[in-house]
């Protein structure tokens, strides 16, 4: 009997996996074309051109497989087991005794080698991706920059030239020198400081700085234990060695969001970003569990034209609840827990909701 049991477990995983590894590659492949689309405007810019709008696309690609994994996992459990239950096969497993309680663990352990998946993506890869994507823009587009060399980045403005010596957890610059030079275009003050935190877009807070100012005759240094810098460099320049903060692992956003704090700074963006991170896994469960209800529920009544769009329509509310609900935290100072996994909350009570009563008899409820 265990024996059996175990066969078909590996049957309906065959069929998940399947089922959300086509569901994967259909969405990819329509987001990367978008997003292609979006990247040959650019071509003819600076030296920006096809192969790079390509190379840019296919470095991306990794974190919009992880945006998509929920939607994904959610149509793979509605076209997997709605083909088994256009098969009958659902109702022969009822009928040896499998529980829509049973039928739903075995989709949770698909549904856990997917979040183990997601993230040793999100901790080892992606933070590595999105920066040589954001690099290889930035380099091709930006006709200020001068250029990035494996740690060490360069950009010359009108006025300024600035060199950041490396880069820690993905938003720390470290070993900053900015030049600023004189109507002549000669050097006339140096600042060296040996880290930052980036503000926002135009101000920098660098922390033990030392400037050194030239005239024509004398060198004048000082000392500072922090310094405010107003940046000159676009968001474009700031793209090629920063890395946006939905793309960095949960261990660096967890110490960049400590070190803010210790500095008195603002983590508001940061603690939304890194618990939409942790609610990950929490989704790829709700999203693989709530495609069951309505498979099991209405066996007869749904055709896989209508599963899909109905999954399609689930995952789209989804994806944009999400995306909702972190910009409201920013803006109106939410509570970042509640708001950031709030979604993924939701879907989770709704398909334990539907499994409760497709496995509850109506005269039980």
């Amino acid at each position: 009997m265990g024996m059996k049991a175990g066969i078909a477990e590996r049957y309906l995983a065959r069929h998940l996996w399947q089922a959300t590894a086509a569901m994967m590659i259909i969405l990819l492949a329509l987001f990367s074309f978008v997003t292609l689309v979006d990247e040959l405007e650019n071509v003819g810019k600076g030296s920006f051109t096809t192969v790079n709008a390509i190379a840019v696309v296919a470095l991306t690609t990794l974190k919009r497989a992880i945006d998509l994994l929920p939607v994904a996992t959610l149509l793979g459990t509605v076209m997997g087991l709605g083909t088994m239950a256009g098969h009958r096969e659902i109702i022969a497993l009822r009928a040896v005794g499998w529980s829509p309680w049973r039928i739903a663990l075995a989709t949770l352990r698909v549904a856990a080698i997917l979040v183990g998946l997601l993230l040793a993506a999100q901790h080892l890869v992606v933070s590595s991706l999105e920066q040589r994507a954001a690099a290889l823009r930035s380099r091709t587009l930006a006709s200020t920059a001068v250029g990035v060399a494996r740690q060490e980045f360069w950009t010359r403005t009108e006025r300024q030239m600035v060199r950041v010596g490396a880069v820690d957890h993905g938003r720390e610059p470290q070993d900053i020198e900015i030049y600023e030079l004189g109507d002549d275009g000669l050097v006339r003050r140096i600042t060296r400081a040996e880290s930052a935190d980036i503000l926002d877009d135009t101000r920098w807070l660098l922390h033990d700085v030392l400037e050194s100012e030239f005239s024509d005759t004398e060198v004048r240094q000082s000392e500072r234990a922090a310094l405010e810098w107003r940046s000159s460099l676009s968001p474009k320049q700031l793209g090629a060695f920063l890395v946006p903060s939905e793309s960095l692992s949960i261990i660096d956003l967890a110490r960049y969001i400590r070190k803010l704090e210790e500095n008195g700074l603002n983590t508001q963006r940061y603690r939304i970003a890194l618990w939409q991170q942790l609610g990950a896994p929490l989704a790829v469960i709700a999203m693989a569990l709530l495609g069951l209800p309505f498979v099991m529920g209405s066996v007869r009544g749904f055709t896989a034209g209508l599963r899909i769009t109905i999954g399609a329509g689930i995952g789209i509310v989804f994806y944009l609840a999400e995306q909702i609900t972190g910009h409201l935290a920013l803006i109106v100072s939410l509570p970042v827990i509640p708001s950031a996994l709030a979604p993924e909350g939701l879907a989770l009570l709704l398909a334990l909701f539907g499994l409760w009563r497709i496995a509850t008899p109506r005269g039980a409820r």
